[in-house]
């Protein structure tokens, strides 16, 4: 009868198989924790790169918005304009004395070169803003040869500042024109007894470039 090492027929001894156990379960965890750290890596780096985005898309609108300002001041016309941001939106309201004569739509001669200035300083953020124009009259009715109704006078204010932006080449895909007529009033035009306040009237005339 052939003699079997005995080496070969000794079975690992319980410390043995405990520690092979131990070690196994090891491997498992870390490899389990390295598949889990790349999984998390993947999931916020597109995050990052969205946060990054949005910050410089920040930075850029707070950049065009204080050079309009600057513009405001040196041009003297800061009492004609409202500018706001909040995060990446911004907001910029022009009141109707600024650029338009009573009921019309055409910008005044004088002013041409301001607003060129103004849609100018946002030509930074073309491509990555979009840019709605939204027109807005008092409560005046108006019923002339060439606007039927404020909604006409709204809508072709808001037109004609788009027609800047077209001029300066802006991406067409991102702007667009609205009129709203006396119906979004950002101030009551009347005080309690009834009586007309004309400031305030003034105020609701304004053409509002939104900026998102």
């Amino acid at each position: 009868m052939t003699d079997f090492n005995d080496d070969l027929l000794e079975l690992p001894s319980d410390e043995e198989s405990s520690a092979h156990a131990i070690g196994s379960w090891i491997v498992s965890y870390c490899d389990l924790m390295t598949v889990l750290v790349v999984f998390f890596l993947m999931m916020l780096s597109p995050q990052a790169v969205l946060s990054d985005a949005q910050d410089e898309k920040k930075s850029n609108l707070k950049e065009a918005l204080e050079e309009i300002k600057e513009i405001a001041k040196e041009e003297k016309f800061d009492k004609f304009i409202e500018i706001e941001q909040k995060g990446n939106r911004g907001k910029i309201v022009l009141t109707d004395q600024l650029l338009f004569e009573s009921g019309n739509a055409k910008i005044k001669t004088t002013q041409k070169e301001i607003l060129k200035k103004i849609v100018g300083s946002l030509k930074p953020l073309n491509g990555s803003h979009m840019f709605s124009i939204m027109g807005h009259t008092d409560s005046v009715k108006i019923n002339s040869a060439e606007f039927q109704s404020n909604w006409y006078l709204s809508t072709a204010r808001a037109l004609t500042i788009l027609d800047t932006f077209i001029d300066l080449e802006f991406n067409q895909k991102n702007i667009s024109a609205q009129g709203f007529g006396e119906f979004q009033p950002i101030v009551e035009e009347y005080d309690k007894k009834g009586g007309l306040i004309e400031e305030n009237k003034a105020k609701n005339r304004r053409v509002e470039i939104n900026i998102q």
